[in-house]
Formats: structure tokens, C-alpha cells, sequence
């Protein structure tokens, strides 16, 4: 559609975050929306199929845990 999304992922110091972002190309924002609803982790895999986005798999932090579940997202 007309925006990008972002979210889950790890910072600098090993933090992880389950947060979720949507960016607007034509205002140059971003907008925190809903939180992932599958919990806090990193290194996820990404992808769309142009009308739904999916996430899933994933670590926790220091790979004690690996995920296997899939989520589907619809912006609408």
C-alpha cells in the first residue's frame, strides 16, 4: 500500500523490542501503531505479498529461545 512498517529487531546494547512502526513516504513519519503480538525477539524474517505483510520466527536475546510461529499483519 501507501506505507512501510517496521518493528521487533535489537539495539546496540542488546535490547530487543516487540514495538511496531508505520512510515508515511509522503509526510516523512513515523507513527508507533500496536505492539507485535507474538512477544519481543530479533532477527526475524519479513516479507508481503503486496496487500498483507508477515513476520515470524526469530530469537530471543542471547538465543536461548527460537521461535516458529508465523504471523500475518493487514493494515486495513
Amino acid at each position: 500500500g501507501e506505507y512501510g512498517y517496521l518493528g521487533c529487531g535489537r539495539s546496540f546494547d542488546a535490547e530487543q523490542y516487540k514495538d511496531m512502526w508505520r512510515y508515511n513516504p509522503k509526510t516523512d513519519t513515523w507513527i508507533r501503531i500496536e505492539d507485535f503480538p507474538g512477544g519481543i525477539r530479533s532477527h526475524t524474517f519479513n516479507a508481503s505479498d503486496g496487500r498483507y505483510g508477515y513476520t515470524g520466527l526469530g530469537v530471543t536475546l542471547s538465543f536461548v529461545k527460537y521461535f516458529n510461529d508465523f504471523w500475518k499483519f493487514d493494515a486495513e
